[in-house]
């Protein structure tokens, strides 16, 4: 067998190092798969005081019974079973599902009028790309449609533009599908406010202004003539007009 100088490499040294580098980013972001910091869309309850009864009542039941009192539908995976048993009363529609989360091991979000419980274990982990664009400016068009769950988990693979997300198979997949609906040009939101359009996610929110879907963002990108000047991360309105003679 031949030798080889020192300090040489081997064929596959490179190959192994690349991996390492891979791997290790990958694992950097799955320790920061911590509870994303955005706030999700409030549940369609208030806050008030939630009674329930149950006499061997069916978990899937007891779920069904809860989510047509807010006229909700129910998604449910076809793990969840059990029976429930016992007075409950809540503070909150909130805790009584929390607490029937806790003890049969549930997932559970509500989107677009409709309720979806999983069992935690079947909850799933899948790397997302940010198409081009910043992966914080998706994250903060994720968090300003409400879609982002700060109860599930996003972490950030920095320099890579992409994002490991966590949750309940049908809260990924509505990530997934989000995303898929935007293009890759108008991912970064934009927001109307009054006649001004601005891409500040954080000016929006304490501006009560609101986020323009994706089609109109292509109008606007497309149309605008100039930027702005009078907020930060202002964007030109379509037909802006420069000001004449300094006005």
């Amino acid at each position: 067998m031949t030798a080889m100088p020192l300090g040489a490499r081997s064929p596959g040294s490179h190959w192994r190092a690349r991996v390492g580098f891979v791997v290790g980013a990958i694992a950097i972001a799955l320790a920061a798969l911590a509870p994303a910091a955005g706030a999700a869309a409030s549940p369609p309850w208030t806050e008030a005081p939630y009674s329930y009864y149950a006499e061997n009542v069916p978990l899937t039941t007891a779920l069904r019974d809860f989510a047509s009192s807010f006229s909700l539908a129910l998604e449910l995976t076809p793990s969840i079973n059990g029976k429930v048993n016992g007075q409950f009363n809540a503070k909150s529609p909130t805790e009584f599902i929390d607490r029937l989360a806790g003890v049969y091991s549930l997932n559970w979000f509500v989107h677009a009028g409709t309720l979806y419980v999983s069992r935690t274990k079947e909850a799933v982990t899948r790397r997302i790309s940010s198409g081009g664009s910043s992966i914080t400016s998706v994250r903060q068009a994720l968090e300003s449609v409400g879609v982002l769950d700060p109860r599930f988990g996003w972490g950030e693979l920095p320099g890579q533009g992409v994002a490991l997300v966590s949750g309940p198979p049908a809260y990924v997949d509505l990530i997934e599908r989000t995303l898929a609906l935007q293009p890759a040009s108008a991912r970064d939101p934009v927001f109307r406010c009054g006649n001004e359009y601005i891409n500040s996610a954080q000016v929006a929110r304490e501006r009560g202004c609101k986020l323009m879907d994706a089609d109109n963002i292509s109008v606007l990108r497309s149309e605008s003539a100039a930027p702005a000047a009078a907020s930060p991360g202002a964007v030109a309105p379509s037909g802006a007009r420069k000001p004449e003679n300094g006005k």
